[in-house]
């Protein structure tokens, strides 16, 4: 995220520095696939203090999010990033059996499942499905974002974590980061979507405005306001896909 961010910015902004401080970020992941064989979530021996079982330290779906990186940096003359972006795609869709089981299992926290992580890898599909014109990942990602509709719950919100099947569930905890990741979706896939309205509506209460300025609240019912600044970027897009007709989001675009 942050190699895209920067090598956006620069290119936006006729900032030669950005883009090439973006261009260090994506070779960094070139090199770390080539060191060990698969792009690792932390690069081995760099850890100050052992890591626990989570989805973002031992996981791998959500690192296709990084697909839309490794685009960028090859538009901008680091043709290995594309190669590379190119073989995460295919190890998600040339999966034995169904694809989409992969892409949860490989979503784990422990016997949970991340729905961020899951709205990670179907947003890196739909980055390379798009770009490319490729129908293979476009159909995995649409899955992924269908699978993950499928938990809303009762309220039009979303639960941070879903229980792997056959494991007991917690209480469900909503999070406004995958409300906004699911709602934004939907909308690129143009997906029917049972209680979307309502959902939108949902997104819409976790605004806290204060003046001029406004961000979404993390974890709307918990009792400390966590005022997040991912989630509100998911949601500005979000909402903005679901109000204004002529809005649309080109690949490298998505936040």
């Amino acid at each position: 995220m942050t190699a895209h961010g920067l090598i956006r910015h620069g290119l936006a902004a006729g900032d030669d520095r950005a883009v090439a401080a973006g261009l260090r970020n994506a070779e960094a992941l070139v090199a770390a696939e080539r060191r060990h064989g698969e792009l690792p979530c932390v690069v081995p021996g760099t850890a100050d203090v052992p890591l626990g079982e989570s989805w973002s330290v031992q996981g791998h779906a959500h690192l296709l999010k990084c697909v839309q990186a490794l685009l960028s940096a090859a538009s901008s003359g680091l043709k290995p990033a594309a190669d590379l972006a190119e073989r995460m795609v295919h190890d998600a869709i040339d999966q034995q059996g169904d694809p989409l089981d992969a892409l949860t299992g490989g979503c784990r926290s422990g016997d949970q499942i991340s729905l961020h992580a899951l709205c990670y890898a179907a947003e890196g599909l739909w980055v390379w499905g798009t770009h490319s014109e490729d129908p293979a990942s476009l159909d995995l990602s649409r899955r992924a974002t269908e699978w993950v509709w499928r938990q809303r719950l009762a309220g039009g919100g979303f639960p941070g974590f879903v229980p792997l099947q056959g494991r007991a569930a917690d209480r469900p905890v909503p999070q406004s980061d995958v409300l906004a990741q699911a709602l934004r979706l939907v909308a690129l896939h143009r997906l029917p979507a049972p209680g979307l309205e309502e959902a939108v509506t949902t997104l819409l209460k976790s605004v806290h405005q204060s003046g001029d300025t406004a961000a979404v609240c993390y974890r709307p019912q918990a009792g400390e306001l966590h005022l997040n600044c991912w989630a509100s970027l998911f949601a500005v897009q979000a909402l903005r896909l679901h109000t204004d007709s002529r809005y649309w989001l080109p690949w490298f675009a998505l936040v």
